[in-house]
Parts: structure tokens; C-alpha cells; sequence
């Protein structure tokens, strides 16, 4: 079963790693845009606690160990987390122009249906 698990903890730390990857791209983009964006102290917040939630479920792959059977709907309901964190990830940052002016609480208060929707879906299936 180890085999299986390796290829499956594969596809999961890849779309996790995709979630880093978005997460950090988005505050460098902030950085980048300072002149243009006036920063949301709750946003940050979030931000910051999605990146811990990322790393603490990559952290948490290895748990998957211990799961005997592995079948396509159980694989599929296991990437439901990781998707999720990915996708928050992505809601969780505008697609940053030059000279366009951003005000992140504005954007974040846009997003947050879907931002924290998302987020439930992570709490509900991805706590190991």
C-alpha cells in the first residue's frame, strides 16, 4: 500500500504546493503594487492564517499512511482539502495590474462568500 500512497501524496503535495506558490506570489505582488495598494489589516491576517493552514496540511499528508484501502472515491474525496486551500488561495489575492489602485479591504469583503465557503469545505474534510 505504501506505493499508492507515495503516488497519491504526490498529487496532493502538488496542488498544495500550488496553494504556497499562489499564496506567496500574492503578498510579493502587495510588495511590488505598494504605491497602488492600500493594505486590509484583516486580510493580511488571513492570509498569513491560510498559509499556516496550507503548510500544517502538507504537514499532515503523512497521516494518510495509515489509510489501508485506497479507492478512486476515497482519492477524490481526499484532494476536496487541498483543492479547497488552493482555491481560497487564489480568491485570496487580486490579479495585481500596473496603475490600477487596489484596496484590499474592498476586494477581500468582495471574495469573502466564496473565500470562507471555500475555507468551510477545508474545515469539514480536511481535518486529519
Amino acid at each position: 500500500m505504501l506505493e499508492i500512497f507515495n503516488f497519491l501524496a504526490i498529487v496532493m503535495s502538488i496542488i498544495v504546493g500550488l496553494a504556497i506558490t499562489t499564496t506567496l506570489d500574492g503578498l510579493s505582488k502587495m510588495i511590488e503594487y505598494r504605491k497602488n495598494v492600500r493594505p486590509y489589516w484583516v486580510h493580511i491576517l488571513w492570509v498569513l492564517s491560510l498559509l499556516f493552514l496550507i503548510l500544517q496540511y502538507w504537514f499532515g499528508i503523512l497521516a494518510f499512511q495509515q489509510v489501508q484501502a485506497w479507492t478512486y472515491p476515497t482519492f477524490v474525496i481526499m484532494l476536496l482539502p487541498p483543492i479547497a486551500l488552493y482555491m481560497v488561495a487564489d480568491l485570496a489575492f487580486p490579479d495585481f495590474e500596473e496603475g490600477k489602485k487596489y484596496i484590499m479591504r474592498d476586494y477581500f469583503y468582495a471574495q469573502r462568500r466564496w473565500f470562507f465557503g471555500l475555507a468551510a469545505l477545508y474545515f469539514i474534510r480536511g481535518r486529519h
